[in-house]
């Protein structure tokens, strides 16, 4: 958990606003070579029906929706879009919703030795991992930096993301001019680690404009530790870094594309940091069925699964700073509310289902698919 002061400002490229406080920041990143797609010589290995995961007895219109072969493997069904794996959401069991949910909203995300400085070396904030933080109000979209070319079809995936998760919270996530930024998802474009250092050095240069001790020193200083850390990191893919304000309300998150990576990956990972910039902060790789894992990449983009564990973050119900032990009996709730079908018990412990993601694969040669 690392913090830094951020305060309102707008200079040439560079456009930032939060409030005037000390502010905390959790990590969400695909980060480097451990952000894999699938390789051509690999398929997902078909999932069996009797999956504990999934239920044992699914109504006759859920079972429709997918094909079985004769062996009770899922060989066909729902999928976020063409080329990506079945998307088995809508077999899956409540408990292993709520499990999936667990997971990825109730940790605090990655973390990595960052040195920051602090306006008041003793005006340090609690932990937050392990409680569940989204935003309140409507935020909107704005870019900070742009150090390349940003296609007009990264553009179209942007909107799209945004009004996907805008749709799934209820929340409103406009583009906005830089003058007009309030919170928001603040989006950091590099052209690779050389400019993320010229970045870095920039944000030196302009802290120096700034008398010490004052928090636009500050707030410039702590920046250019963050980016030379990514620099030194090699951290040449996505990142999101989410603020928190003194009293303990979201404010803006930066999410940082490196615009020299493969497009089908950038657009991949347009949706996975904006979504987790809400609030589904972790990646873990023993999740099935959605595109939180980080070792390898299975699905590249959200499946339902992903959606509705964003829409329960985003019930009214379910509050900012809630422990697991607060949250989980409401998402159970939820769960039941909305689909009544899955709550039949898993064939085993959920704590048995957890395997290798590398479980769930096979070489093309030995697929029927």
């Amino acid at each position: 958990m690392h913090r830094t002061a951020i305060m309102s400002i707008s200079i040439g490229r560079f456009a930032l606003a939060a409030r005037v406080a000390l502010l905390s920041l959790l990590v969400a990143s695909c980060a480097g070579s451990r952000y894999v797609a699938i390789p051509p010589t690999l398929v997902p290995d078909p999932i069996r029906l009797s999956d504990p995961r999934l239920i044992q007895e699914p109504p006759a219109e859920t079972l429709a929706q997918f094909t079985v072969d004769a062996e009770g493997y899922i060989v066909d069904g729902p999928r976020s879009r063409p080329g990506e794996p079945v998307d088995h959401t809508a077999l899956m069991t409540n408990a292993h919703i709520a499990e999936s949910f667990a997971k990825v909203a109730l940790t605090g995300g990655e973390d990595f030795e960052v040195d920051y400085a602090y306006p008041n070396g003793d005006e340090r904030e609690g932990s937050r991992i392990g409680r569940l933080w989204k935003y309140e109000q409507n935020i909107g979209q704005t870019i900070f930096y742009r150090g390349g070319t940003i296609t007009g079809k990264l553009y179209l995936t942007l909107d799209q993301a945004a009004k996907q998760i805008a749709e799934n919270t209820r929340l409103e996530i406009p583009m906005l001019p830089r003058h007009g930024m309030r919170d928001s998802l603040a989006y950091i474009f590099v052209n690779g680690l050389a400019d993320m250092q010229a970045l870095a050095d920039d944000m030196r240069e302009l802290a120096k404009e700034h008398p010490p001790k004052t928090r636009g020193r500050y707030f410039y200083f702590n920046l250019a530790t963050l980016f030379d850390t990514i620099v030194r990191e090699d951290l040449e893919s996505c990142l999101a870094f989410t603020t928190f304000k003194a009293d303990d309300v979201r404010g803006s998150t930066l999410v940082v594309f490196f615009l020299n990576i493969p497009s089908l990956t950038l657009e991949s990972c347009v949706y996975e940091e904006t979504i987790q910039s809400m609030g589904l902060f972790n990646d873990d790789d023993t999740l099935f069925n959605t595109m939180f894992t980080d070792s390898f990449k299975e699905y590249l983009f959200p499946t339902e699964l992903d959606w509705m564990m964003l829409r329960i973050l985003y019930d009214p119900r379910i509050e900012n700073g809630m422990t697991r032990k607060q949250a989980m009996p409401i998402v159970r709730q939820i769960l039941k509310e909305t689909r009544p079908h899955g709550e039949q018990p898993a064939a085993q412990p959920l704590a048995q289902l957890n395997r290798s993601v590398s479980g769930f694969w096979r070489t093309r040669q030995d697929s029927n698919l």
